[in-house]
């Protein structure tokens, strides 16, 4: 005669009986097998799952809540928790896999050469229109704007007062500006 699962369950935990759990697997794999089973397309994914089932059944079997005096209920519990789990990885796996594999966004380049071929034929005309002022206006430029030194630094350099330098360098501009005009004219 067979021991009633409650009492096996009992020899279980109690005496950490692995011969008993061992009946017990015997009694309730075929029907966790099939839950799996139904929800997973996978014969070895639903082997390994089974095999989870009761690894965690024996290392939680002190916690372990007996229905009618069956574990089977508490069983099919640690299965869909199993399925979930093993959901849930899947889907991380899927998603980092995505990031891995994934073509990471390439800026479209054409509008980046069209800004240096823009730049480029924009540098052409100022240096153009930079050749056709006078030599005191190219000094006040290029030390000022195109070196970065301040009026008095610039004063100091070209050994003319500090307001010498401010209004050359403003007559220089507006003269560089309408020579780059003339030069985008000519283009057009």
């Amino acid at each position: 005669m067979e021991a009633a699962d409650d009492a096996l369950w009992r020899a279980v935990v109690t005496q950490n009986d692995a011969a008993a759990f061992g009946a017990i697997y015997d009694r309730h794999c075929d029907s966790i097998y099939r839950y799996l089973a139904r929800r997973l397309d996978n014969r070895e994914l639903t082997e390994d799952l089974m095999s989870t089932v009761f690894l965690e059944a024996w290392r939680c079997r002190a916690r372990a809540s007996l229905e009618n005096g069956s574990p089977l209920p508490w069983l099919f519990g640690i299965a869909r928790m199993t399925l979930r789990r093993n959901a849930r990885t899947a889907v991380r796996a899927r998603r980092a896999f995505a990031r891995l594999t994934a073509e990471p966004d390439q800026a479209d380049h054409a509008d980046g050469v069209a800004e240096a071929v823009d730049r480029e034929v924009d540098a052409r005309r100022v240096l153009a229109a930079f050749r056709r002022l006078r030599k005191i206006d190219q000094d006040v430029i290029e030390l000022c704007l195109w070196q970065g030194l301040d009026h008095a630094s610039a004063s100091n350099s070209l050994g003319v007062p500090v307001g010498t330098v401010k209004s050359r360098l403003s007559r220089a501009r507006t003269r560089l500006q309408n020579l780059f005009d003339e030069e985008i004219a000519k283009e057009s």
